[in-house]
């Protein structure tokens, strides 16, 4: 499932938390990490599983999957070049309490959970970025439970297209309605139906598991607030000064 790729040069700073990390921390970081192509669909995580690796994406996508009976699924996070797969280190949790696929191919740097927690014992930094990415999905969390129980399918569908294109770096998202209707914890009948809103729109283009973004201006106003919301949470806990405590 994870194949090295051969030129890691230029993306040494396309994980925001790589790239915050000092320049000699991060080549230590680096230097017990391997760059790999993520497949979807690809399984990264398993419920109650340790965890042998951690993962920063640099392009793709990760979806962070509540499992349920009878095999139904909510995806709840998803994770991209902004964040880890598995923060959870950083507080020395070693089985995750969700499931974790590729959702959309890309690539990563791929590290030992054993080697990633000696580099946090070495960088205050490392360990700050985790905390914050940890505090990070907990917020995506509590947004897309407000989505899912007050905002339309059909917006639900915009935003999470805009999500997977700002991760992917790609307007063809490669996802078939059964799929994105188990990732929204929904019926294929609804995403079909919503689907064929934006496509009829001129927002979107479906054919043969391929959604074409076509119009992201019109994705944007059709979506809900909370995609305006998770990017403004997003910069403030990226972007703004860690908070040092002292005592």
């Amino acid at each position: 499932m994870n194949c090295p790729v051969k030129d890691p040069i230029d993306q040494t700073l396309a994980n925001t938390v790589i790239a915050a990390l000092p320049a000699r921390a991060r080549q230590n970081l680096l230097a017990d990490a391997s760059f790999v192509e993520m497949q979807s669909p690809g399984v990264l995580a398993c419920a109650g599983t340790p965890m042998a690796h951690a993962w920063f994406p640099t392009t793709g996508v990760i979806s962070v999957l509540t499992p349920q009976a009878h095999g139904r699924t909510l995806e709840i996070d998803m994770i991209g070049f902004e964040s880890v797969l598995d923060a959870g280190c950083a507080l020395g949790v070693a089985a995750p309490a969700f499931d974790a696929e590729v959702q959309v191919t890309g690539h990563a740097w791929c590290i030992e959970t054993r080697a990633l927690a000696a580099h946090m014992q070495t960088s205050t930094i490392l360990r700050n970025a985790l905390v914050r990415r940890l505090y990070l999905s907990l917020a995506k969390v509590g947004q897309r439970s407000v989505c899912s129980s007050f905002h339309t399918l059909q917006q639900q569908l915009c935003r999470w297209l805009l999500m997977s294109q700002d991760r992917s770096g790609s307007p063809d998202v490669l996802m078939t309605h059964e799929r994105l209707a188990r990732l929204l914890g929904v019926r294929r009948a609804g995403i079909s139906t919503a689907a064929g809103l934006l496509q009829a729109a001129g927002l979107i283009r479906y054919l043969r598991g391929h959604i074409l973004v076509l119009d992201r201006p019109g994705l944007l106003a059709g979506s809900c607030e909370c995609y305006a919301q998770d990017l403004a949470t997003q910069r403030a806990l990226v972007d703004a000064p860690a908070l040092r405590l002292t005592g």
